[in-house]
């Protein structure tokens, strides 16, 4: 038993039912909190996936066969990499008119409505006047008009410089998804391309290991042959598993790249060979310190500097803003109901414990550091162009050898079959001729991949756009 300001309860009875419920409460949060997350994850699951499938389905129709301009077009439509950057220059181009307004004036209405219980007065003599009515409305329409205020003109102007470096930021993220589009591509024709020839080398295989097992069965062949013959057919069959599973991989990336599901199937076009990069390495150089876009990007800064310089000296200046306003009251004991009122309003800042000075200096400090960033940007890029140069020089000499070595076995391979017809030579001398004409595709179709990529790559770091031949 408690009592409480002289009351009394019975602890067991008047507590059970409180205990009850709290803990029933207690675990609906729980189960609620549980429950909420999962049910969140699950309708996202849904929605998402039914999204990416007709997102999917509507850039890739049924027997639609795709080059490389449409897979960069999608690319570019679809990258939620190229949508954040969009979103970033609105956010830059609202800034600006954001600080556009600080040209106009600004204008405000107050409209106020006071009421007191007894009407005020003033002792005069030896009674009291009244000094105002007891209800009363009164509305101010003010104005201010910037008239010599530096920092909203460079202000204007940094928001100015913000929205050309979203621009361009924007512009570069496009090229670089275009570059990904492209490597992708090219590495699905490759896969392709060798697929094609691992089928008609597992045909081969199959139709020599029938020739050797019915030389075989005649006595004019080993067992070694015919179970060499039988170990080239299964790594042929092997190796086209593997390239099948290499294409869909690619393809998967392709379609990744292009903002689709990366389950959805794909058909690509042959590609036109594309224009190789042509000139010395100091014109590409030259050319890529005058297009490359982050240089761009760093004159942009420097210019933002600039005008932080020129701010951090605007606030040794005053400011003068015009003022004007009206104002109407029904106060009957006001002699003048309208009032106009307007002057000008100046702001110079004194003494503030040197902290404009210490505002300066900080300016030409950060532009010296834009000034450097630039340089350094520069010598990067440098370096970018002759490592690309280097790499596309050295992909062209690999795939000059790569397509020489493989017309040199496939002519041995051929002379190696005429003498087999003639009996000159084994089979065994076939099956290493064909083993290595097969080894020398493979590495012609991946040296020509990675010439296509080294080409690209050259491209984009000069800042020249990817084209293709019309052959």
């Amino acid at each position: 038993m408690y009592s409480v300001t002289g009351k009394s309860f019975n602890n067991s009875r008047g507590w059970r039912p409180l205990k009850c419920s709290v803990a029933m409460t207690v675990c609906a949060v729980l189960l609620f909190g549980c429950s909420v997350p999962r049910q969140v994850r699950s309708e996202h699951v849904a929605q998402y996936s039914e999204a990416l499938a007709k997102s999917t389905e509507r850039a890739l129709p049924p027997g639609a066969v795709l080059a490389l301009d449409d897979c960069i077009g999608i690319a570019l439509e679809n990258s939620l990499d190229v949508q954040a950057r969009e979103i970033n220059a609105r956010l830059a181009a609202i800034d600006r008119q954001a600080a556009f307004g600080n040209f106009l004036p600004q204008v405000e209405l107050d409209v106020s409505y006071v009421k007191s219980d007894d009407q005020q007065a003033i002792r005069a003599g030896g009674g009291y006047a009244a000094m105002s009515d007891r209800s009363v409305t009164e509305t101010v329409l003010s104005a201010q008009q910037p008239i010599f205020v530096p920092q909203a003109w460079l202000l204007y102007s940094m928001t100015r410089r913000g929205e050309d470096v979203s621009a361009l930021v924007t512009e570069r993220t496009r090229q670089l998804i275009t570059l990904q589009v492209t490597a992708d591509y090219y590495a699905c024709l490759s896969y392709m391309d060798m697929r094609e020839h691992l089928e008609a080398s597992v045909s081969q295989a199959g139709a020599l290991l029938d020739e050797i097992r019915a030389f075989h069965r005649e006595g004019l062949a080993v067992a070694s042959q015919a179970e060499g013959a039988a170990a080239l057919l299964q790594a042929r069959r092997d190796e086209l598993k593997t390239n099948e599973r290499s294409l869909r991989q690619a393809r998967a990336r392709l379609l990744d790249t292009m903002g689709l599901s990366p389950l959805g199937e794909i058909n690509l076009a042959a590609s036109c060979e594309p224009v190789m990069p042509a000139g010395n390495l100091e014109d590409e150089v030259l050319m890529a310190l005058e297009n490359r876009l982050e240089l761009h990007v760093s004159d942009r800064n420097i210019e933002t500097a600039d005008e932080k310089v020129r701010m951090a000296v605007a606030d040794f200046l005053p400011s003068v803003v015009g003022l004007g306003g009206y104002m109407h009251s029904n106060d009957g004991y006001l002699r003048y109901a309208d009032l106009w009122s307007y002057g000008l309003s100046g702001v110079l800042t004194v003494f503030d414990g040197f902290q404009n000075i210490a505002d300066y200096r900080a300016a030409r400090a950060l532009r010296e550091e834009t000034f450097l960033q630039r340089e350094q940007a520069c010598l990067a890029i440098m370096l970018e162009v002759i490592s690309a140069r280097l790499q596309f020089d050295d992909a062209c000499d690999a795939f000059d050898l790569a397509e020489r070595t493989f017309r040199a076995h496939q002519v041995a391979l051929d002379e190696a079959e005429a003498l087999r017809r003639e009996g000159v030579i084994g089979h065994s001398e076939i099956l290493g001729a064909v083993v290595a004409r097969d080894r020398a595709k493979a590495q012609l179709e991946l040296s020509r991949y990675r010439r296509l990529v080294a080409s690209a790559t050259l491209l984009d770091v000069t800042g020249t756009p990817w084209k293709e031949t019309d052959q």
